[in-house]
């Protein structure tokens, strides 16, 4: 709010004083409000979905209470979808191995907002020409596993016990990267409203985020 407000100061005074040199700089200040006013975008679109997600909470009861039979096979495949112009763009790869027709019981846009939160993580965290899996796979009759995992610098002890914390920022490369601190957060709250959880693991350059769903039969 200090930037967006200070440069809105400087753009008012260069036109009321008709000053050539700060008038020359205004495209640097529209970019740099611009640049600040979605981060403030961005981050109120983050609280106000972690409202919804936190827990015993009226949202998150009315959510829970109309779980319907989710076919999260497709979920992940359209997330891929999504996201591939993304890694693209920023020189990664996404592989994908699915298996069809897995169902849970849940609510089909927080799902979708939490594979998505997966990725853009993995995304964000990656370098150019890193590798980025998405997974999903039945482990017995009764459960199946929902991973993310991309090539990257390594979490961590700390950061990784804090990573759920909201407007939680890690130490190193993490920190110089911008994030409003709550997609994980929002993705934890979504993971208990299914009741389960999301694994964290960080060893040899790969970064792995996984949640073990409940299946059900159709």
């Amino acid at each position: 709010m200090t930037v967006i407000l200070t440069n809105t100061d400087l753009m008012n005074e260069a036109i009321m004083q008709n000053n050539l040199i700060n008038m020359n700089a205004l495209p640097k200040l529209t970019r740099s409000t611009r640049t600040m006013a979605l981060r403030m975008k961005e981050l109120i679109s983050r609280m106000l979905e972690l409202a919804k997600t936190e827990p015993d909470t009226g949202a998150s009861k009315k959510a829970a209470a109309s779980f319907a039979d989710i076919n999260l096979s497709s979920i992940a495949r359209d997330a891929a979808l999504t996201f591939d112009a993304v890694f693209f763009e920023h020189g990664q790869t996404l592989h994908t191995e699915l298996d069809d027709n897995v169902h849970i019981k849940g609510d089909r846009a927080m799902l979708t907002e939490l594979v998505e939160i997966f990725l853009d993580n993995a995304c964000k965290y990656s370098q150019s020409g890193a590798n980025i899996w998405l997974t999903l796979k039945r482990c017995d009759k009764t459960h199946c596993v929902l991973s993310v995992a991309n090539e990257g610098a390594q979490i961590n002890s700390h950061d990784l016990n804090n990573l759920f914390t909201r407007f939680y920022r890690a130490d190193c490369s993490r920190s110089a990267i911008p994030c409003s601190g709550l997609g994980l957060s929002i993705a934890a709250n979504i993971a208990s409203l299914h009741h389960t959880s999301i694994k964290v693991e960080s060893a040899d350059g790969i970064n792995r985020f996984q949640i073990k769903f409940h299946t059900i039969f159709t």
